[in-house]
C-alpha cells in the first residue's frame, strides 16, 4: 500500500538531486526532465496519501 507513496519520494527527489548535482538545468531538455519528473512525484503522492488515510480511517471505524 505503501509503495506509491515511495515511488512518489524516489521520483521528488531524483529531480532536486538532478538540478543539484548536475548541469542539466542549463539546457531547456534537462529543466522539461526536471520539472517532469517532479510533477510526476506530485501526481503520485497526492492521491496515494489520500488512499492511506482513507484505509486507516476505515481500519480505525472497523477497530
Amino acid at each position: 500500500m505503501q509503495y506509491p507513496l515511495w515511488r512518489g519520494v524516489a521520483l521528488g527527489l531524483a529531480a532536486i538531486l538532478l538540478a543539484m548535482f548536475t548541469h542539466l538545468t542549463q539546457t531547456p531538455e534537462g529543466i522539461l526532465l526536471m520539472a517532469g519528473l517532479g510533477r510526476l512525484a506530485v501526481l503520485i503522492l497526492v492521491p496515494a496519501r489520500f488512499i492511506v488515510t482513507l484505509h486507516l480511517m476505515k481500519r480505525e471505524q472497523k477497530g
